[in-house]
């Protein structure tokens, strides 16, 4: 037996494991790069107010010049959804693609189905608003800070963006710091976290 055949026979568990490691590591920075990788989009000529997302993928926004925008994935653009030259300077999706938009008693405005609209008001509460009904509602969720931005999921999970860009999330009673420097956010109700940064970037954040 040569003495090359030795070595190798003697050092191939090594290289078994050197390799294995070095797959690792690779298929870690692979996949956390992935992850955090920015998914362009052919936006409007304008700043982006507010991002909201329905079930998985379905993205809408609002610009800056209050205009609404949905993502029309078969063509690979935004299409334009107003309905009439009004500007439009807040909105919602809910999870079955229901759109509302408008002034709301409150502020902030979050749909969660069909008759439950979730808003915030000047004591840092979250406001269950029966639709149509403005004048009856329900404090729900206290927070230490205003929000600039909501989406609630239910009464027990939502996300907020407070007015120093800080993104935090609510689960059953625990406000938890997601991420700082955060323009715009959404939830699907698969806890996918969609937000924008300040380069008009969107991110997903998966807990799966």
């Amino acid at each position: 037996m040569a003495l090359y055949q030795l070595f190798l026979i003697k050092n191939l568990r090594f290289i078994f494991i050197g390799a294995f490691i070095i797959l690792n590591i690779y298929s870690f920075y692979h996949d956390v790069n992935s992850f955090n990788k920015a998914e362009t989009f052919p936006f409007p000529d304008t700043g982006i107010a507010k991002i909201d997302v329905g079930q998985g993928d379905d993205l809408w926004i609002l610009t800056e010049d209050y205009e609404l925008y949905h993502w029309d994935a078969i063509k690979r653009r935004f299409i334009n959804k107003a309905s009439s030259y009004e500007p439009i300077y807040d909105f919602s999706v809910g999870p079955d693609g229901e759109m509302i938009n408008g002034i709301y008693y409150n502020r902030n405005i979050s749909i969660c189905d069909y008759n439950k609209v979730f808003t915030t008001d000047n004591y840092n509460l979250f406001v269950d608003v029966r639709k149509y009904i403005y004048k009856i509602f329900l404090r729900i969720i206290r927070s230490e800070v205003q929000f600039k931005q909501i989406k609630a999921l239910s009464e027990q999970h939502a996300i907020g963006i407070d007015y120093d860009y800080t993104l935090w999330e609510y689960i059953n009673g625990t406000w938890t710091w997601i991420r700082n420097n955060v323009r715009s956010a959404s939830i699907n109700y698969n806890g996918e976290i969609f937000y924008i940064d300040n380069n008009n970037f969107i991110y997903k954040i998966s807990k799966n």
